[in-house]
């Protein structure tokens, strides 16, 4: 588990949001009342190659966090993908990620004292957040999401030793937009 901000204030409520993979797990954690960042970060989980291993590591990251930050009060997960779309995953793997959301939804409902997460759809949560695509740009949606968020939260970002962008920011930054939709969601 890596992490890279994180305030002193950790008592407030606050908002959990979880962009969930098997091979990296994002994860933002914001203030309920202001929607600042408290801490942000992510879980690999590539190094494991049994669904249940997965799983374990994904609950142990997951109650560290929730021992720095007991008062979660909403988990935000983005909703799994609901239409099959050719040349984009096999069935093989949308089956596979699907399986592995609905098993760590779960554990971050135990791990969260059974707070049930909240399920959003990525499409929304961006437009929540007034992210528009340019979906004709060479320059990937990933891509485009990290720009958007890396200047709202300003962190020493997990880069290559080429200075490149390392995968797990596009996570993180996925992560912190459900988070802050979340917190816009005020549900």
């Amino acid at each position: 588990m890596k992490n890279f901000s994180s305030v002193l204030n950790t008592t407030c409520d606050s908002i959990l949001g979880l962009d969930i993979s098997t091979s990296c797990t994002g994860y933002a954690l914001i203030t309920a009342d202001t929607g600042a960042l408290i801490e942000i970060g992510y879980f690999k989980l590539d190094n494991f190659d049994d669904f249940f291993e997965k799983c374990d590591a994904f609950r142990g990251a997951l109650t560290e966090v929730h021992n720095r930050h007991s008062s979660i009060n909403k988990i935000c997960i983005e909703e799994n993908l609901q239409a099959f779309r050719p040349g984009m995953s096999s069935a093989k793997t949308i089956n596979t990620l699907a399986r592995f959301n609905g098993a760590a939804s779960l554990v971050a409902y135990e791990v969260c004292n059974n707070l049930k997460p909240l399920f959003l759809n990525a499409i929304s949560a961006r437009s929540k957040l007034g992210i528009k695509l340019d979906r004709k740009s060479e320059v990937s949606t990933k891509q485009q999401i990290f720009e958007f968020v890396k200047p709202q939260i300003i962190i020493d970002w997990p880069l290559k030793k080429t200075g490149k962008v390392n995968t797990a920011c596009y996570d993180m930054a996925d992560a912190y937009v459900l988070a802050r939709a979340g917190w816009l969601n005020k549900v």
